[in-house]
Order: C-alpha cells, then structure tokens, then sequence
C-alpha cells in the first residue's frame, strides 16, 4: 500500500512493468505502471501512478531500465489543496542535482511556455557512469484545470507535437496522470487519418484492459472526440519565430480546393468549432 498513490488503480498482471528484482527486497520488483498493449497503436507507452516521496527512486529506476526518454506529465504537483505529484526533477536548472540511492538526475535546460514546460535531463546511475548519463525530456502540461478539461485541445496539440517531434519511437513514452485522455487522442487521430472515422467506444474500452479506470470522466470523454476533430479539421497551426512569415505567406496564398485563402478558410472553421465545444460544455452540466 505504501507504493500506492489511488488505491483504486492498480496494473494488471499480464502487462505490469516490472522492475529488476533487488536481493533481500521482496517487492522490489513492483512499482504501479502499465505497458499499453492496444492494436495499431503507431507509439510505444506506458502509463504510471504520480510518483510519491517514497517511490521516487523506484520511478528513476523504471526510466533507467526501460530506456524512457521522454515524459508527459499532465498534471500540476498541487491541485487546490490536494497534493498530486512529488516533485523528481531537480529545483534549478544547473542547480543542486536530485540524489536518490540508485540515481543522479540534473536539469540542464528549462523551456517555458504559458501552457506547458520542456524539461531536459540527464540522469545516471550510481556504480555505472561507464555507461554514461541519459537523456530524459519531460513535457509539464500547466493548465489542466483542477475540476473538467481544458477549454480546447490546441494546446494539448502543440506539447504532444513537441514530444512526437523529439522522439525515438522505439523508446517507450511514459504519461502520468490523465494518461487515457492523451493516449485516445493520439490514437483515434491516427484512425481518422487512416480510415475517415474514430470509435471513442471501442479504443476507450480497449484501453481499459491494458490499465484500469483510463479515461476516468464523462467530460474526458467528451473531449476526446472534440479534440480529434479540431486536429483533423484544422492541423497544427502554430509557428516558430523564424518560420513565421514563410508561414503567414503561406495561409494568404489561395487554397488548392477553392477561390478563397487559407486564412479565409480557418476564419470560417474557428465559429464551428467553438459552437461544437460550447454545446459539449452546456451537455456536461
């Protein structure tokens, strides 16, 4: 019990990650994630509990031995007063590395944007710096809110655009908390694309036999679909400093399927989908 954040998720048996056994410590080889195991998933994940004060170590170890280079953590540590997640990143960057029995992690780079936070590591174990330290990027969704779900997905787009775009996909991603929500929007995207439809149901049901409680709300539910249609309907709209303007030349060019510029076009998608939000928000109530 004392390894368990929610008493009510718990893995599986037949797809529980498992740790490399410690001798003289029975449980050594327990700590509260899961492989996901769906068809067609085109991306590697595995899903675990916020790490505690006390499973901090256990938590390095599983990144260690699994080869996880990337993280996605979609909630804050604190939510109002409850306490969601032990902080396992060190406080500064170049700061004071974390310590713990097994491992050494440092922060070397911080990126922040108003919704989101890139964090890049590198973590090493104790007895092995032969084998050098590793890369591990973490990506901090800010602005979940305490209660529901965001407002729109555009940015949950853009910090999953960031992290696919940083990846090996043969290493493993590790999400924690709110880890169904992301995963089916990955998911059924990829589906749209292939096959010019989703099945929230299904994937949903699917996922829940990889790991218990996935998609843990009506309105989470509810966001899913949203969420894939404003990614196929409009794509990634955002732009770096330096493509900005190649970018903006491009939205005033005229489209390929009609007399009118792109701009035209996304200024007459953005009403609909906002009328599409505002009713799945006023059916939540």
């Amino acid at each position: 019990k004392s390894k368990q954040r929610f008493g009510n998720i718990i893995p599986y048996d037949h797809n529980r990650v498992k740790l490399e056994h410690i001798e003289g410590q029975p449980l050594s080889d327990y700590i509260n994630a899961s492989h996901v195991q769906v068809r067609y998933m085109h991306s590697q994940y595995q899903f675990c509990n916020c790490p505690k004060e006390n499973t901090v170590s256990d938590f390095w170890r599983m990144i260690w031995e699994q080869k996880v280079e990337r993280i996605a953590m979609l909630t804050n540590l604190v939510d109002g007063c409850f306490k969601k997640c032990f902080q396992y990143w060190p406080k500064k960057v170049n700061g004071e590395p974390m310590l713990s029995d097994q491992f050494t992690v440092k922060l070397f780079k911080e990126d922040v944007w108003p919704d989101f936070t890139r964090r890049q590591m590198e973590v090493s174990k104790v007895g092995m710096e032969q084998v050098g330290a590793r890369p591990v990027t973490q990506y901090y969704y800010t602005t979940w809110p305490d209660h529901g779900v965001p407002s729109y997905a555009t940015v949950l787009w853009r910090l999953f655009n960031k992290l696919m775009q940083d990846a090996d996909k043969s290493r493993p991603i590790l999400i924690h908390c709110r880890t169904g929500t992301l995963v089916a929007m990955d998911h059924l995207l990829d589906q749209a694309n292939r096959e010019n439809g989703i099945d929230v149901y299904a994937f949903v049901t699917a996922l829940r036999q990889s790991r218990m409680h996935m998609v843990q709300s009506v309105e989470q539910y509810k966001f899913i679909p949203l969420a894939v249609l404003e990614a196929y309907t409009v794509g990634s709209t955002s732009s770096s400093a330096a493509e900005f303007m190649s970018h903006y030349s491009a939205l005033n060019r005229q489209s390929s399927i009609s007399t009118k510029t792109l701009f035209s076009e996304q200024t007459k998608v953005c009403p609909l989908l906002l009328l599409i939000y505002l009713e799945a928000g006023e059916c939540a109530l």
